[in-house]
């Protein structure tokens, strides 16, 4: 086999040129390659003009805008109906990552835990009763 050992077999060795190291006394050298991308400057000195990034973003939220107006009721119905795990996938997506869950009756005292409870035992039996047929007799249900 040439060219070495079985894993380089078939495979053509590369020749490296040795790195340039300026002009040699003597050569000839074209003015743009002394000025070409020197050390701390720039490829575009001037830049991306000052707000462009942003008239592009405008520009496209608003024909997103007018897209949604026009078709976005349409389209999440469409999608509901033949892809209905995209449509969950997009509601994800647009959904916060985190819920902050605020404990509310954690401030309340124990006398004001009793009263609340008390009156839940009796909207309980309100409802209870209401939902039965009059005359039967039923009693509220107590909530433990």
């Amino acid at each position: 086999m040439r060219g070495g050992t079985r894993a380089n077999a078939g495979r053509k060795s590369k020749t490296v040129a040795p790195a340039p190291t300026g002009p040699q006394q003597g050569e000839a050298v074209r003015a743009d390659v002394l000025t070409r991308f020197q050390p701390g400057q720039s490829g575009n000195p001037r830049g991306r003009t000052k707000g462009s990034r942003n008239k592009l973003s405008e520009n496209f939220l608003a024909d997103m805008v007018d897209a949604w107006e026009q078709y976005g009721r349409e389209a999440l119905h469409k999608t509901a109906t033949e892809h209905p795990e995209k449509f969950v996938s997009v509601v994800a997506g647009v959904l916060p990552k985190q819920i902050e869950v605020k404990d509310e009756l954690s401030d309340l005292t124990d006398e004001q835990l009793a009263a609340l409870h008390s009156a839940l035992n009796v909207l309980a039996g309100c409802a209870s009763g209401a939902s039965t047929e009059a005359g039967k007799g039923n009693s509220a249900q107590t909530i433990n």
